[in-house]
């Protein structure tokens, strides 16, 4: 009797190939660029970009805010030590290191942490 009434059973199972839904990725992620080593400083330090864009994406615009060429050096910094790579995704670093919701960036002229 019991199998019956399980079998019966009004709520359907849950199908694998159904995505969870994400509430947790934000569509953008707010950062806050920090200047370290002497580096010049920004009028305005926060400013929010999609969280599907590659890093790249805000190594350009800094590089625009800060008016330098393309030889230039800029190092941008995540957690005080780790330099992401250009390719990956903006929200998935915050993901990791997000502090309060927003993602600090440290930027630099010059090699600043080792």
């Amino acid at each position: 009797m019991a199998a019956d009434a399980a079998a019966a059973s009004p709520v359907p199972a849950a199908s694998p190939a159904a995505p969870a839904p994400s509430a947790a990725a934000p569509e953008s992620v707010r950062l806050q660029l920090r200047a370290v080593a002497g580096a010049p400083l920004l009028r305005k330090t926060k400013f929010a970009v999609g969280a599907g864009e590659p890093f790249a994406k805000v190594l350009a615009f800094l590089r625009t805010q800060l008016q330098l060429g393309p030889s230039d050096s800029l190092f941008l910094y995540l957690a005080g030590a780790f330099a992401p790579a250009p390719s990956q995704l903006v929200g998935d670093l915050h993901r990791i290191f997000s502090v309060d919701g927003e993602m600090v960036i440290h930027y630099s002229l010059t090699s600043a942490y080792g």
